[in-house]
């Protein structure tokens, strides 16, 4: 039985296309994977915290807990729980709309909560930095309402690029990636379709995972 942890950086999904593709990959998974769990990890619900001086002070302590303030337990403690959340599951999907080319500002305080060296990666004896969590694998979801497939949204794309850096840095297998793109240039009934096109071609992916 594997864990699978769905990470939802949307502060209203019932009502996004970001949203409807990640349940309809969802419904897939679960009818492909009977035996595994999902667990859902709402990063607005969390109330995820931006980087503070008492996180930036826990993470210089951690190793001495004895030598930190109240304030930096309480931080510490924000930081480890996300962190055992994270690593705890085998396989992920992230849910990450593209907004300003990049991804949500709530997303990017969740890396930095987890990102943490002797966590989630490590540094060799030559100081090269190495993923703690390889063998596991990842599926993105996001949505682009222009078209970023031409070159110069393209090239200012740093949505799933920087997820799968990011991602990859810590050592996971970004499998594969269903991006809607240019919902925003078409109609309604035009837009609902591309969704479902979409969702009839990620069955495949839904069973890799």
């Amino acid at each position: 039985m594997a864990r699978l942890l769905h990470i939802l950086a949307h502060p209203d999904p019932d009502h996004s296309r970001t949203g409807r593709l990640a349940a309809a990959f969802l419904r897939q998974y679960a009818d492909l994977h009977p035996g595994d769990t999902i667990h859902h990890l709402d990063l607005y619900q969390e109330r995820i915290p931006f980087i503070t001086m008492h996180h930036l002070a826990a993470f210089r302590k951690h190793r001495a807990p004895g030598e930190m303030s109240e304030s930096e337990r309480q931080a510490w403690d924000e930081i480890s729980t996300q962190i055992y959340r994270f690593t705890e599951a085998d396989k992920y999907l992230v849910t990450a709309p593209m907004w300003n080319f990049t991804v949500p500002g709530i997303l990017k305080a969740y890396l930095d909560l987890i990102m943490v060296a002797g966590q989630t990666f490590h540094f060799d004896p030559a100081g090269a930095p190495v993923g703690l969590l390889a063998g596991r694998r990842m599926v993105l979801v996001s949505t682009c309402g222009g078209s970023c497939a031409l070159p110069e949204p393209l090239a200012l794309e740093m949505n799933t690029r920087y997820l799968r850096a990011v991602f990859g840095f810590m050592g996971i297998e970004v499998i594969g990636e269903i991006v809607a793109e240019g919902t925003n240039l078409l109609e309604e009934q035009e837009a609902d379709k591309m969704l479902e096109d979409i969702t009839d071609q990620t069955r495949e992916l839904a069973e890799r995972l």
